[in-house]
């Protein structure tokens, strides 16, 4: 699949299936998938806490906004990795909160910079969390 027509849909919030190489296994030019993890973790602004620093899933709280204290939330959170074409590389972060699931994605070349794609998703965002 072409990585335009991925992106194209992703940043429509159009859900994609992509058939290729698992994030487990090495990407390419020496990258392995927590070294591309960490650069979109990095770029994210996200704690190093909230999501999982490899590829899985795992409890978290999701600390919002709001008056002090501010509002905290139980939630799950998945750390997504997939290789698109043996170069880009697409890490997605995602939380499930009371069954509504948003997701950030983040394409990381070769040289491990990182770009925010887009979010998505019906659960809610920080920016809603008041």
């Amino acid at each position: 699949m072409c990585l335009a027509i991925v992106l194209a849909a992703v940043l429509a919030g159009t859900a994609v299936l992509v058939i290729g190489r698992s994030g487990s296994e090495n990407t390419n030019a020496g990258r392995d998938t927590r070294s591309v993890i960490a650069a979109a973790m990095k770029s994210s602004g996200f704690g190093m806490q909230t999501f999982p620093r490899s590829e899985g899933t795992r409890r978290c709280t999701i600390h919002g906004g709001g008056p002090a204290p501010g509002s905290s939330f139980q939630a799950t959170c998945k750390t997504r990795v997939v290789s698109i074409k043996g170069a880009t590389v697409i890490v997605y972060f995602t939380h499930v909160i009371d069954g509504g699931a948003h997701t950030w994605a983040y394409s990381v070349s070769p040289s491990l910079r990182a770009t925010f794609i887009n979010d998505f998703g019906p659960g809610i965002a920080p920016e809603e969390w008041a």
